[in-house]
């Protein structure tokens, strides 16, 4: 049994789920790199940061079938923020660009040596390396955005309710068809 959802209803809900579990995955790595106190210094906290920029980049890039959310949900004060992230996760996190922007004095992605006076060399990479009060910063915004993203949810649940809920029973949304397909 299946029941038909306006198209632009079906996508928005697709979109707006997927967003939220995003923004939800990325507050929760916030939580644990506030809440444990680990430094730029931990092993764990590059890949935590690259979770962040990686989780919270995915609703804003493009999806087949679905297209992405805009980035009009953004508050203007986090407009610097969202931009910042993005295009980290673009040339430095997700993708590796040798021209890529620049972190402080040095360029984000290049290969350094230290010479010691000994004469040995160490060779090393750059590293992203967000200080705390950006994580608290970027906490603030997800609790915004998964309070928006649920708000839309409910919104197109509560239109098509008696539409799809035809009695107990699990509902897949059945993209790129226009309909809920009650699973057996």
């Amino acid at each position: 049994m299946s029941t038909e959802l306006p198209e632009s209803d079906q996508v928005k809900l697709w979109k707006v789920m997927y967003a939220w579990r995003s923004f939800h995955h990325v507050s929760l790595t916030c939580d644990f790199i506030l809440e444990s106190g680990i430094s730029e210094d931990h092993p764990i906290y590059y890949p935590l940061l690259a979770a962040i920029h990686v989780l919270y980049s995915r609703p804003f890039k493009r999806s087949n079938i679905v297209g992405k959310i805009t980035e009009d949900i953004i508050p203007k004060e986090y407009n610097n923020l969202h931009k910042a992230l993005i295009g980290l996760r673009d040339q430095v996190v997700a993708h590796l660009d040798a021209d890529g922007p620049h972190l402080g004095d040095n360029p984000a992605n290049h290969v350094r040596f230290v010479v010691h006076p000994n004469r040995s060399v160490d060779i090393g990479l750059s590293e992203l390396k967000g200080r705390v009060p950006n994580v608290k910063r970027i906490q603030q915004l997800m609790e915004i955005l998964t309070k928006k993203m649920l708000y839309h949810r409910d919104r197109i649940c509560d239109r098509h309710k008696r539409d799809f809920l035809q009695g107990p029973g699990e509902y897949m949304l059945n993209l790129p068809g226009p309909e809920f397909v009650r699973k057996k």
